[in-house]
């Protein structure tokens, strides 16, 4: 008979997650007024936070996609490496926002084999700015407001998933879309994602201390993701605060009667980023290789590369520590508090 072990502890601690997630925003929902089931309060929160972050995403992300231009061309030159067509290759960006991750794919050589794109988001506000930057690419794209479970099987060659995966309270979900919809052969690329125990890490957390002032550490391992952004980005989120950022998500969720009293960003963003830890709500701890590789079983991990070492996007890192990172990148060191990976279905 065959040895059924692995499939049944992979479900089992798939399982296990999946009731600590729900369990955590059934709190929330309670602490705040609220009625829904934690699954659909989940999607709301999300469609509505985006709905509103859609205007600035851009503008307000400008570090971190000045960081990820050269990740995606790295990523790139490690999937073809796998692919077996040359030409004619159809690109899924799951989570595709703006549009930037496809923008950026398609410059890179990868990029250079995809003949059609499926551009796919939640946020119909998020893919009305995808839109825009249709004519640049060239190719014939089609637009779905829905996730990758709106995707028909086998449908795609490659999947790009850019600050996607910690949004997603239900890995093991997301990965086995990943496996209906891809083709023999196929590309899973993701990045922009924490990467697990990164907040634990005394490396990274010794690089850090080239950054900050004597003792800024101890509070830095305290701090979640979402809070360590480089200072101009840090500023751009008070701004939010103060121009009515959050407070337009707590009025539309308030109108649609998912909650009676308003949520503090934190509240928010344990919704929103549900696998970054240090968040009241979320369950926290960020994305690893040996879950994925649990939750991508018929896959081979083609690439695996940290970044963001010194504990800032790179584009975010005084002159001096540019080409460490760079070197560190290019070496695959395992201690950024960042991920990418590109896995390859067997």
């Amino acid at each position: 008979m065959p040895d059924t072990s692995g499939l049944s502890s992979a479900v089992a601690v798939a399982q296990r997650e999946d009731s600590q997630w729900q369990a955590k925003l059934a709190k929330l929902i309670a602490a705040k007024g609220g009625g829904m089931e934690p699954a659909d309060f989940h999607r709301l929160v999300n469609v509505v936070f985006h709905d509103v972050e859609a205007a600035v995403y851009d503008r307000v992300h400008q570090e971190m996609w000045k960081s990820l231009r050269p990740v995606i061309s790295q990523l790139a030159d490690d999937a073809v490496t796998g692919m077996r067509s040359e030409s004619g290759l159809v690109l899924a960006d799951v989570g595709c926002g703006t549009g930037l991750a496809s923008t950026f794919l398609l410059e890179t050589s990868l990029g250079n084999r995809i003949e059609r794109l499926e551009l796919v988001d939640t946020s119909t506000e998020m893919l009305a700015r995808c839109r825009q930057r249709e004519s640049s690419w060239r190719r014939p794209a089609t637009f779905r407001n829905g996730g990758i479970e709106d995707l028909a099987d086998r449908s795609v060659d490659v999947i790009v998933a850019s600050s996607v995966l910690h949004h997603m309270p239900d890995l093991q979900s997301f990965c086995s879309h990943v496996d209906r919809v891809l083709r023999q052969g196929g590309a899973f690329v993701h990045l922009q994602d924490p990467r697990t125990g990164s907040d634990r890490d005394p490396v990274l957390q010794e690089r850090t201390r080239e950054l900050q002032q004597p003792g800024a550490v101890a509070f830095w391992a305290h701090w979640p993701r979402i809070l360590r952004l480089p200072f101009s980005a840090w500023n751009r989120v008070v701004e939010w605060r103060a121009s009515g950022y959050l407070r337009e998500v707590n009025r539309r969720l308030l109108r649609a009667g998912a909650i009676r009293y308003p949520m503090t960003s934190g509240e928010i963003w344990s919704v929103t980023d549900i696998h970054v830890e240090g968040l009241p709500y979320a369950i926290g701890d960020g994305i690893s290789r040996d879950g994925l590789q649990r939750d991508l079983p018929g896959f081979t991990n083609r690439s695996w590369r940290s970044y963001s070492f010194f504990g800032q996007l790179p584009s975010s890192l005084p002159a001096e520590f540019v080409e460490r990172e760079r070197q560190l990148f290019q070496q695959k060191d395992p201690s950024g508090a960042n991920v990418a990976g590109v896995w390859m279905k067997s």
